[in-house]
């Protein structure tokens, strides 16, 4: 289930529109993440799926996986999405009797990810 168009979202997507992409999806209504893949046209410029359509979007960095080394793109997904369970966690547990609102989770969880993802691009999985 991708979040209705009027709730933020974040989508980590490996690969290029064309070829197989791998999704992780963050559903900040209920805190769950979704992962996902799916073969794309080449011409397809905006991802949308089940009534959600890309607002934006932002190449945050390029990752090299070395397959030879036993490194996949589950395997870095498994990471990526080990990290965002962390920070989603440790974002609901530091305001335990407030309401959270979506879009500071989403900012919660969204800038630490985005660095952790730039970090392993930059180590070249």
């Amino acid at each position: 289930m991708i979040a209705p168009p009027s709730a933020p979202s974040a989508l980590l997507v490996v690969g290029k529109f064309g070829a197989t992409i791998h999704v992780l999806h963050l559903v900040p209504e209920d805190g769950t993440i979704e992962r996902f893949s799916l073969t794309t046209p080449s011409s397809t410029t905006t991802f949308r799926r089940g009534g959600a359509t890309e607002q934006a979007r932002e190449q945050i960095g390029m990752v090299t996986l070395h397959i030879g080394d036993g490194e996949t793109t589950t395997s870095f997904l498994n990471d990526i999405e080990t990290r965002a369970c962390k920070l989603w966690n440790d974002s609901l547990s530091s305001r335990p009797t407030q309401s959270v609102e979506v879009t500071q989770l989403v900012q919660d969880v969204q800038r630490p990810l985005i660095q952790f993802v730039k970090e392993k691009g930059e180590i070249a999985l």
